[in-house]
């Protein structure tokens, strides 16, 4: 008590006052997904500190750095993986060269490589597929994109990822093989063609586009994100809880930077969105973030959600409005957004 009193305090340190220690931990996450600096939690001993297992396991699989002090002594040290050898990116650029039907698979261990991946791609023109954290690393909407690949992916990642000859799983080789490829480049010595593999994953992107259904005048999930897509110019940042409703904000809203995106990846712990909300609103000041949440990871740490402006959306043709006033509002708000339930999908994919 008497180190939150002082933190209350401090003229340098940003305390947050959170209602249950996951919701702390998950806005610290929060705040290390979106500022790439640790994020701090405390928490009391005994069931204080238990209470911050989940945040510590989704920490440890999405690899955010974490700082969490207790009354407890605990220690663990997570190391990076070491840089590749001169020998096995000269192995990966015989590849490039070799090889007509490429494909970059990024993730979230290239969110401080994303400049490099950039030169990395402009060099070669090798298309883009991400996993579920990768995502905002590469421009989704760029023509090299291939968005997200996975079972809840888009087509033409996953027909990609299928016929693709050579994957580049790319991470901390991408701090070494771009400026080795810029120099071949420069030589001469790049010879890379990969517009006949291009033209055949464009031809899928064309058959296979990302759609939904619609369901008369009610509101179907991917539409209110494709709105929040367009009214935000792809530029707010994102987190989520765990459910449908995380893969419809992976699938329709477009990251064109890293950072911008969080979510519970691996673990896969529900009530991570709205903390963490809390959390990224603390790393990104003056930003637009937005948490995309279903009624059961919502209600988790709904604790952490008190005495802000409210509204509801029922039908389809109020959610631009309904979602603009959500934007134009200054600080916290709350957009309950009414989806059709199963049963009336269902119902609509039977007639």
């Amino acid at each position: 008590m008497e180190i939150h009193q002082v933190l209350t305090q401090s003229t340098t340190i940003c305390n947050v006052l959170c209602r249950y220690e996951q919701g702390e931990i998950f806005a610290a996450e929060g705040y290390a997904r979106v500022s790439g600096s640790p994020g701090v939690c405390i928490a009391t001993s005994g069931p204080g500190a238990t209470n911050l297992v989940s945040g510590f396991a989704n920490a440890l699989l999405n690899s955010l750095p974490l700082v969490a002090l207790t009354g407890q002594l605990h220690g663990y040290l997570s190391c990076l993986p070491k840089p590749p050898e001169f020998s096995q990116l000269e192995h990966i650029l015989r590849l490039v060269n070799e090889s007509k039907k490429h494909v970059s698979y990024v993730g979230g261990g290239c969110l401080n490589s994303s400049p490099k991946l950039h030169q990395f791609v402009e060099l070669t023109e090798i298309p883009v597929a991400s996993t579920l954290i990768g995502l905002g690393v590469y421009s989704s909407s760029d023509e090299l994109s291939l968005r997200m690949l996975g079972m809840h992916g888009i087509v033409y990642a996953n027909y990609a990822m299928d016929k693709r000859l050579i994957c580049c799983l790319l991470s901390t080789t991408l701090k070494g093989i771009s400026p080795l490829l810029k120099g071949r480049n420069a030589a001469g010595k790049l010879n890379v063609d990969y517009s006949a593999w291009r033209a055949e994953l464009k031809e899928q992107k064309m058959k296979f586009p990302l759609s939904f259904k619609s369901f008369g005048g009610v509101i179907s999930p991917q539409y209110a994100v494709h709105v929040l897509d367009e009214l935000t110019n792809l530029d707010a940042i994102i987190t989520t809880g765990v459910c449908q409703h995380q893969m419809w904000a992976a699938q329709w809203y477009n990251f064109k930077r890293p950072r911008q995106w969080g979510t519970s990846g691996g673990l896969g712990a529900m009530g991570f969105g709205l903390p963490a909300a809390i959390g990224a609103a603390k790393a990104s000041p003056g930003s637009t973030v937005v948490d995309i949440d279903g009624d059961g990871s919502f209600h988790m740490n709904i604790q952490e959600c008190f005495d802000i402006p409210a509204a509801r959306a029922t039908k389809k043709s109020g959610v631009r409005d309904a979602i603009q006033k959500m934007l134009e509002t200054p600080g916290p708000y709350l957009l309950d957004v009414i989806v059709p339930h199963q049963a009336l999908v269902v119902e609509h994919l039977e007639m």
